[in-house]
């Protein structure tokens, strides 16, 4: 009975060992934007008489890769985007000490399509003028967050606000 003991703990140790060197494997090249990014999403839900139903909030975020029409990787794009944003409304605030630019995004309201909606990812276009392509609209951020179970005349406001640590 011990020697059974002893390997079913020598078992459920070397799968502890596995299973946090596959979490680190994980990591993408995201990881690196988004650790100088801090992104939160938060979602306010409305009823046709104006009234709050919830409000739902979301730091499980990340940052796109942006690619143009012709497959072209555009490097640095959230930097750009976020440069833009920041000569229209410059906000800078303090959080434990550390320092962050902080930008806003408000997408319209958005009334749901007749029926029952559930959702789960949400994601924030950029509309932009590219030289050779003219206007257009980029994914820029997406999010993932529980289910929203939207009835028919709901309304929905997103609000992205993003936070950029100051060197």
């Amino acid at each position: 009975m011990k020697k059974f003991a002893m390997v079913m703990l020598g078992a459920i140790f070397i799968t502890l060992i596995v299973s946090s060197f596959q979490s680190l494997a994980a990591q993408n090249e995201n990881d690196v934007m988004n650790s100088e990014y801090k992104i939160h999403l938060q979602i306010v839900v409305r009823d046709a008489n104006e009234q709050l139903v919830s409000v739902i909030e979301s730091t499980n975020t990340e940052i796109f890769p942006t690619y143009l029409p012709d497959g072209k990787l555009v490097e640095g794009f959230i930097d750009y985007i976020f440069n833009q944003e920041l000569q229209n409304n410059y906000q800078v605030i303090t959080i434990d000490s550390t320092k962050y630019e902080k930008v806003v995004w408000t997408t319209p309201i958005q009334e749901t399509d007749p029926g029952m909606i559930v959702t789960t990812t949400s994601q924030l276009d950029i509309c932009t003028s590219f030289k050779e392509y003219g206007e257009m609209c980029i994914p820029l951020l997406g999010a993932s967050f529980s289910w929203i179970d939207l009835d028919l005349s709901f309304t929905t406001i997103e609000k992205w606000t993003v936070f950029r640590v100051m060197n």
